[in-house]
């Protein structure tokens, strides 16, 4: 999936404005990039001499065209050992460093003059973290939601769902009353024109979900809603110009009861 990312964006920590986009090498275009992953594990030895895996080394390795107009901004943070996110996505899924990593940039790399860019950061060994914030460091799939353990979470709120009104959280299920709202936390994913469909298991009538789309400043820019009664309900919109960060809405109805969110690329329903 990583050779087939179409475009990847990394964003500094310290000031959340500056997002740097880079685009796959096939456009052959300044900016355009390669780019590579490596996942290196850590153990420790147990009883009767046994391994067990702690702690995973992340390593996002990008080979970049310069680009002055824009890996100008990474050339800062990496001179002030700043953090970044990173989000990117490709035909069939999605790539995302959702805690902040550590970036060094190595300009003029090697002898075709790119540049190399190099994010990596150390986390635990899948999920981690308290709920509703049990997450992946480090996400490659097909539901841009699962960055969170979706299927679990806290009395009143699902792993990722901590904004908006409280429920209750049986399983793997939320129960909210009606007119109120589950809001994920958003999501990095500052690309226009990219169509993208949410869809939950809803137990119901009335109930709704929305994708939201905000600016840098975290202020909406515009949503796509859809209501139904029980079964699976879904919307589709299309990322517009300004998206920073996009987030899901679930909106209690009569007797609303949701389960397994997903936010997925549009038609896509192949997981990696």
């Amino acid at each position: 999936m990583l050779n087939l990312l179409k475009s990847v964006a990394i964003q500094d920590q310290t000031v959340t404005s500056n997002v740097c986009t880079l685009v796959n090498i096939m456009e052959g275009v300044d900016g355009s990039s390669t780019f590579g992953y490596s996942l290196t594990p850590t153990a420790v030895t147990v009883n009767d001499n046994q391994t067990q895996q702690y702690k995973h080394d992340h390593l996002f390795d990008i080979r970049t065209l310069t680009d002055t107009a824009d890996t100008t901004k990474l050339l800062v943070v990496s001179a002030n050992n700043r953090k970044v996110k990173v989000s990117g996505y490709s035909p069939n899924g999605f790539f995302v460093i959702d805690e902040p990593a550590e970036l060094v940039y190595h300009d003029q790399f090697d002898s075709v003059l790119s540049d190399r860019i190099l994010v990596s950061i150390t986390g635990v060994n899948g999920y981690g973290g308290t709920a509703p914030g049990v997450k992946l460091p480090v996400y490659a799939g097909d539901n841009l939601l699962a960055i969170y353990d979706i299927l679990s979470g806290s009395a009143t709120y699902l792993n990722g769902f901590d904004e908006g009104d409280a429920g209750t959280v049986t399983g793997s299920s939320l129960a909210i009353g009606s007119g109120l709202e589950a809001i994920s936390r958003g999501i990095l994913f500052p690309f226009v024109g990219v169509s993208l469909t949410a869809s939950v298991n809803h137990t119901g009538t009335g109930g709704g979900i929305d994708i939201r789309y905000y600016d840098s400043s975290d202020t909406v820019i515009t949503a796509d809603q859809n209501t139904g009664n029980t079964g699976r309900i879904s919307v589709t919109g299309t990322t517009p110009a300004g998206t920073v960060y996009v987030r899901v809405v679930l909106t209690g109805g009569t007797g609303s009861s949701f389960n397994s969110p997903a936010l997925r690329l549009e038609g896509n329903a192949f997981t990696l």
